[in-house]
């Protein structure tokens, strides 16, 4: 609709001078005027695609798959799932007694004589020994919380590669809209850098027939050169999304893919359901789930401080084999231990660490509560925030129609001669004012709207952000 209205302005104001410059020079504005009608207004676009067929098409469904698969982040928290697994396995293995053989061979050189009658000079011994040994603290209550605490270190490793998969999403979803928004930015500063070159024309014109200063020529450069500028800043903030989208994606660059753009950033408003989402939240957010999951360590943790009165059950076996032993040949024995220890007296350490863990358990009780309080609260203020921005949203969108129809209203009066091409630069900027805050608006819904699916973890919903819109 703005580019509309520029075009319009654009060519009604290069069509249509001012009645008392009509009326001051006839032969010459007609000269002027048939030059305007001829001129070119099609309006440049920075962003404007050329696709190519044999490059498929890339929504943001598809950046958020493809960051999924391709993200190093991703890959190394990957890795970390598979060594928590290994740790459940070696803590699987502490119930299985170890097995080592040993090879000794040893020389002795007799030097008393009565040794030397017994035995010889020397004795050669050469052993091979298999040795059997497994110990079971607190009567292998150890053991069973070894492999409690490997089975609940996995799943917190696994509920961090979850949390990290809903972080990258949202991440691709904010660089997408950004890029939208930028692009839209793009295209307004264009249309109003192609207006103002246009008015500069005629301002040119208006002073030789005496009907502009100097000071409107100057007035008009300088709104050109801060379009100017802001298109310059505004592009270079489009590059660097896409900088930080390749690095998310594990690319070089973006240019191998075709991005597809919703047409307009303006989308229906949604509603939720307060209740249900809180549900939800409190189910299945990722830090109270990595919450719950300490609480369940440092309870496994206590009852093992507890345990530590509990003897410990320690159990040897030995198989020896020589082929010589001093004057023996194939000599065999095996040996088996049992052996049973408990505290006696430790000056208190054991109750102090019982005591130790038992705060440690509160106080992770403690700290478990208040980040569901606080999950909660931040909750409400994210519904808090979609509805502001709602409302935000009606409010732009007033703006700008109040905005477009001031500049209908000086256009018309700049026709009949009753306003100054200053006027029109003003309706210009406050247009484009408008126009700026209503895509930021419409951006913000898309992150407030983003940062509520977040919290119920709707991968699936952040996916389809970019379909619905709503241009009028």
């Amino acid at each position: 609709m703005l580019k509309k209205i520029l075009l319009i302005t654009a060519l009604s104001i290069s069509m249509v001078l001012p009645a008392k410059e009509t009326s001051k020079n006839p032969d010459k504005v007609s000269t002027e005027l048939k030059k305007k009608v001829t001129m070119e207004v099609e309006i440049p676009t920075a962003l404007k695609t050329h696709p190519e067929a044999a490059t498929p098409e890339v929504s943001l469904s598809s950046l958020i798959d493809m960051a999924l698969r391709q993200n190093l982040t991703l890959k190394i928290q990957k890795l970390q799932i598979e060594q928590a697994w290994i740790g459940i396995k070696k803590a699987d293995n502490s119930f299985i007694p170890n097995l080592d053989l040993l090879y000794t061979d040893n020389i002795k050189h007799n030097l008393d004589s009565a040794q030397k009658n017994a035995s010889g000079p020397q004795a050669d011994t050469f052993i091979y020994s298999l040795s059997l040994s497994q110990a079971f603290p607190a009567l292998g209550k150890y053991n069973v919380l070894q492999k409690k605490l490997a089975r609940l270190k996995s799943l917190a490793v696994e509920t961090g590669y979850s949390k990290a998969e809903l972080d990258l999403s949202k991440q691709i979803v904010k660089i997408f809209f950004q890029l939208v928004q930028y692009q839209e930015t793009i295209k307004i500063h264009e249309e109003n850098l192609m207006l103002i070159k246009k008015l500069l024309e005629i301002a040119d014109l208006n002073m030789k027939v005496g009907l502009a200063t100097k000071n409107d020529i100057l007035r008009i450069e300088v709104q050109e050169y801060n379009i100017q500028v802001a298109l310059l800043k505004t592009r270079n903030s489009y590059d660097n999304q896409l900088i930080d989208l390749a690095n998310a994606l594990n690319l070089d660059d973006t240019s191998s893919l075709n991005l597809v753009f919703p047409e307009t950033l303006k989308f229906q408003v949604r509603s939720f359901d307060p209740k249900g989402a809180e549900d939800l939240m409190l189910k299945q957010d990722y830090d109270l789930v990595l919450s719950r999951n300490d609480q369940k360590v440092f309870t496994e943790t206590f009852d093992a401080a507890k345990s530590a009165y509990l003897p410990t059950l320690s159990l040897s076996g030995k198989y020896n084999y020589s082929e010589k032993t001093g004057s023996y040949n194939d000599a065999r024995d095996y040996s088996l231990g049992f052996a049973v220890s408990s505290p006696f007296y430790d000056g208190g350490d054991i109750l102090d660490e019982i005591r130790k863990a038992e705060k440690d358990k509160q106080i992770m009780d403690l700290r478990a509560q208040s980040l569901e309080n606080f999950k909660k609260g931040d909750l409400k203020k994210a519904y808090s925030d979609y509805r502001e921005v709602q409302e935000r949203v009606s409010s732009a969108e007033k703006s700008m129609e109040q905005a477009k129809e001031n500049m209908r209203m000086v256009t018309t009066r700049y026709e009949h001669g009753d306003a100054s091409i200053v006027e029109v630069i003003d309706a210009q900027i406050t247009l484009t004012n408008s126009s700026l805050q209503a895509i930021t608006t419409y951006y913000d819904e898309r992150t407030r709207i983003m940062e509520l699916l977040s919290r119920i973890n709707e991968i699936q919903g952040l996916k389809s952000l970019d379909k619905g819109g709503a241009r009028k």
